[in-house]
């Protein structure tokens, strides 16, 4: 009699895990096997290649709150990304993880909406704004966006808004230890990190870029921060190069946002220990800047490191 109870647990137990680990190889019906390259786990996506993250953006556009984790470095090379066009509800952790030639319509994420977006870094992004903004992480970002980066590559806004970061951010949107070095283009609005703030908060963010026409607007309405910002929030923020001011077009609350060689910031490592201390002051403890020694230091200044206890 227990034998007749424990087996079905058995199979129960077994089909669970089939359930969240799924398979490795699939054949589309050409006879070619491919990698899915994701596990489904009770989190979500656990994604390791750009087949995975491909599946994870076409699973979103349905379940807007499916999260996705990168388990490895992604190169997109050669491909066309098209990211989740409904407002994203989810979180996506790149655990430090890099997303290499993004190239697309839309940045990583199209439309946020009380999101998560961490510790994710695109290399080489080239994008083409969709409708009104363009941005390298996401467009229109209403969101908790913490140590994301963009290296390179250019940002291309649509009939309005481009920021290196977001195209615009709104209300419940809050940016914490991200940067960019991306060369940024629009029609109006243009920022280093975020075109347009409608409200939410920009901290211990910088933009650097040694080419002084890395940013450009149509409207001459470009900042090394933010294009415009309308209300809100940005303190503790640094850029060099691409434009003459920090925010373009100022109607919100600033403070401490300086370009670094000047009087109030004379140098990266100056900028690196006033962003720390915000951090600190936000009870964001997982991250720091660092001067960056590595082989690219050259062209991006800053780089986060994981804080140990």
């Amino acid at each position: 009699m227990k034998l007749k109870h424990i087996i079905p647990a058995a199979l129960v137990l077994m089909a669970a895990n089939v359930l969240y680990m799924a398979a490795e190889t699939v054949d589309p019906g050409d006879g070619i096997m491919r990698e899915l390259g994701y596990t489904v786990t009770e989190n979500g996506y656990e994604v390791y290649n750009a087949n995975g993250l491909r599946a994870w953006g076409t699973a979103a556009e349905n379940k807007q709150d499916l999260n996705c984790t990168l388990t490895q470095d992604i190169d997109l090379q050669g491909q066309t990304w098209s990211p989740p066009f409904r407002a994203y509800r989810g979180t996506f952790d790149g655990q430090g993880h890099a997303i290499r030639n993004l190239t697309g319509n839309g940045g990583l994420i199209y439309m946020s909406s009380d999101c998560i977006i961490r510790n994710v870094t695109l290399i080489n992004p080239h994008i083409t704004g969709y409708g009104r903004e363009a941005g390298g992480i996401v467009n229109d970002a209403n969101a908790t966006i913490i140590n994301c980066h963009v290296v390179g590559g250019t940002i291309e806004g649509g009939i309005s808004r481009a920021g290196g970061i977001a195209g615009v951010i709104r209300n419940e949107c809050h940016l914490y230890a991200c940067s960019s070095t991306a060369t940024v283009s629009g029609n109006s609005l243009v920022g280093g990190i975020v075109g347009q703030s409608e409200g939410g908060s920009i901290s211990a963010c910088y933009y650097y870029n040694k080419d002084d026409g890395s940013l450009t607007a149509s409207s001459n309405i470009v900042g090394g921060i933010a294009g415009i910002h309308n209300w809100g929030t940005v303190s503790d923020c640094y850029w060099s190069g691409g434009a003459g001011q920090g925010i373009g077009h100022n109607e919100g609350t600033t403070t401490d946002v300086y370009p670094v060689g000047s009087t109030k910031c004379v140098d990266w490592k100056a900028a690196a220990e006033a962003m720390n201390t915000a951090l600190k002051e936000a009870d964001y403890t997982e991250y720091k800047w660092v001067v960056n020694t590595g082989a690219d230091k050259d062209s991006r200044p800053l780089i986060t490191q994981k804080v140990t206890e």
